[in-house]
């Protein structure tokens, strides 16, 4: 089932959202509680544009998986609930005080949010604050908004730049 849900990842990260989701939705059918599938599933409808499917999904989700912080956040953003989409901001900050990388993640909400100067100081949070997912930079559809700035080409250097040092 991990294969398949990370196979179904990197469709995700390629835009093939119509495959993902059927491959995701054959994981769920061997395992309705599997998470990570769930999670993909969501980003994959959310991108799609089917909020409400993806918000379903996400609810379902019991435990923590990668990326999942900004999960709500995104979903609400898109939909136009700034103000949920702008509590989930408040959320993570506070876990970013308690010492969670999630620079990352608030970048994603902001982008969403069509702040996109917020979201790119965001991401230079994530070098420093080592957000798990930092190194979806390059290919994840929720940063497709910030491709284009300067601000995020500095970022992709700094984090191409420390990956080749260390």
């Amino acid at each position: 089932m991990s294969f398949n849900a990370n196979i179904a990842m990197m469709l995700y990260f390629e835009r093939e959202y119509t495959e993902a989701i059927s491959l995701l939705n054959r994981v769920l059918a061997l395992d309705s509680r599997y998470d990570h599938a769930h999670a993909l599933l969501g980003r994959c409808l959310l991108q799609s544009g089917d909020v409400a499917g993806a918000l379903r999904h996400f609810e379902l989700c019991a435990r923590p998986t990668p990326g999942r912080d900004a999960d709500f956040g995104r979903a609400y953003a898109i939909s136009g609930r700034v103000v949920e989409a702008r509590r989930e901001v408040e959320r993570l900050q506070q876990r970013g005080r308690e010492g969670f990388g999630v620079g990352y993640s608030l970048a994603t909400i902001y982008a969403a949010l069509g702040d996109y100067s917020q979201a790119c100081d965001a991401l230079e949070m994530a070098l420093r604050d080592c957000s798990q997912t930092i190194g979806f930079l390059q290919v994840d559809p929720a940063l497709d908004g910030l491709r284009d700035s300067t601000a995020f080409a500095r970022v992709a250097q700094q984090l191409y730049d420390t990956q080749r040092s260390g």
